[in-house]
């Protein structure tokens, strides 16, 4: 680690900015008593962090232990759990919140499911392949937006935007 960082602080010295800014985390890789030096893990997320990149995503746990405000990557794109909206013989349902990764902002609400046991994750992943054709077309039934080409433990199966029905009874007055 020392020789590492000794080498990588020649290339920045003596320039402004985030080279500057290199060379200080630089430095706590080559300090005298190599117990308190920066690990590489620790070397490469100060580097990261500088660069503005997002530090890798970890694997989520089983969804059976998802909880409300986790974030879970599904397809290249960041989830919040908002809540859970049922659980069955087949899987769970989710409601998420697509996140920008960068900005953190929201970006949309959906409906995500996840299939618990390969079998009956395989038939409804061939399901709602065939049906999401047909549904964008009706007003009445949600679109489904993505659909997983495999099914995958701890993945979700589809992710479609929720419908919200609202319901008027008018009463008769007395």
């Amino acid at each position: 680690m020392y020789s590492l960082c000794a080498c990588l602080t020649g290339l920045f010295l003596g320039r402004e900015g985030l080279a500057k800014e290199a060379v200080e985390v630089l430095a706590k890789g080559f300090v005298e008593e190599p117990a308190s030096r920066s690990t590489l893990q620790e070397l490469e997320a100060s580097l990261s962090k500088l660069l503005g990149e997002s530090p890798p995503a970890t694997t989520a746990p089983p969804a059976r232990f998802w909880t409300e405000e986790q974030v879970v990557r599904f397809h290249d794109r960041d989830y919040r759990i908002v809540v859970r909206l049922g659980s069955g013989g087949v899987g769970t349902t989710f409601k998420v919140v697509e996140i920008d990764r960068s900005t953190r902002e929201d970006l949309g609400t959906y409906v995500a499911k996840v299939a618990h046991n390969e079998e009956t994750g395989k038939r409804a992943l061939k399901a709602y392949s065939l049906a999401r054709s047909h549904l964008g077309r009706h007003p009445a039934l949600s679109a489904i937006f993505e659909v997983v080409r495999e099914w995958q433990g701890n993945d979700f199966v589809v992710n479609r935007r929720p419908r919200v029905a609202l319901w008027v009874l008018k009463t008769r007055s007395s």
